[in-house]
């Protein structure tokens, strides 16, 4: 924005214009849009006394091709002025006719704080219009996910992780193909009972005795702790847990 090197007289009557000037009303019909605007003949009428009174005036005047300056005035000699570009769609008289209108009335609406609302004229000097699409309002099939769902299940690689996909995919737990495929993986994470020899067998029978009677869960751990040969045998496994669900229940 250009301005003299003060403008405070200006801002002064400004703030007085906008006290005193009215609403603009929308009176033009745009047949293109359907929709009603301020021409610049409406705008003018309506702030040329309360610009007088106020002490502004303006001045509007094309430069180069397609280049608006508006310039604010007060009797004081201070002063402001921006200029700005709009090119039209149409490079021909009428449509260099109707952009200059276009951007005098948006020009005077933005240095002025004028009421006008959004408009849509501007027929020779706005873009063609957007051919909007249908909306598509029928409701699309739901995806179905269960090839999803099987592969997920196909890569688990503990029994957690088959548990977990299995509570996942709840919505296909009825389907054969799922079901069928949580066993197949069951049966291949589940580990292979192993020949265990006749100490290894009496301590596990033991152990898994105590489990049954133990009374606490530090002495549970005590037991786990102490037979690590034991760890990997599912009986005995089991066999903790149990006692550990047992003693937190009591």
């Amino acid at each position: 924005m250009n301005k003299s090197e003060s403008i405070k007289e200006l801002a002064v009557a400004l703030c007085k214009f906008q006290g005193a000037v009215e609403k603009i009303k929308k009176t033009t019909t745009n047949p293109f849009f359907h929709s009603k605007y301020a021409n610049l003949a409406d705008i003018l009428d309506v702030i040329r006394e309360p610009l007088s009174e106020s002490g502004l005036s303006f001045v509007q005047f094309p430069k180069g091709q397609c280049e608006l300056e508006t310039m604010l005035m007060h009797i004081s000699g201070e002063w402001m002025s921006e200029t700005y570009e709009m090119k039209p769609t149409k490079n021909d008289p009428q449509g260099l006719g109707s952009v200059i209108t276009y951007q005098r009335r948006y020009a005077l609406g933005a240095i002025l704080g004028l009421n006008i609302d959004e408009d849509d004229d501007g027929n020779s000097a706005s873009a063609k219009p957007k051919i909007t699409t249908p909306v598509n309002t029928q409701p699309q099939k739901p995806v179905d996910q269960l090839p999803v769902a099987i592969e997920e299940m196909k890569s688990s690689k503990t029994l957690d992780e088959l548990k977990n996909c299995w509570t996942k995919w709840k919505k296909y737990q009825k389907e054969p193909t799922f079901s069928a495929m949580k066993e197949e993986v069951k049966v291949k994470l589940t580990p292979k009972p192993t020949e265990l020899s006749p100490e290894i067998d009496k301590l596990l029978t033991q152990s898994i005795l105590t489990f049954e009677s133990v009374d606490s869960i530090e002495k549970a751990t005590a037991i786990w702790n102490s037979t690590p040969e034991l760890q990997t045998n599912e009986l005995f496994t089991n066999a903790f847990s149990e006692a550990k669900k047992r003693l937190t229940q009591k």
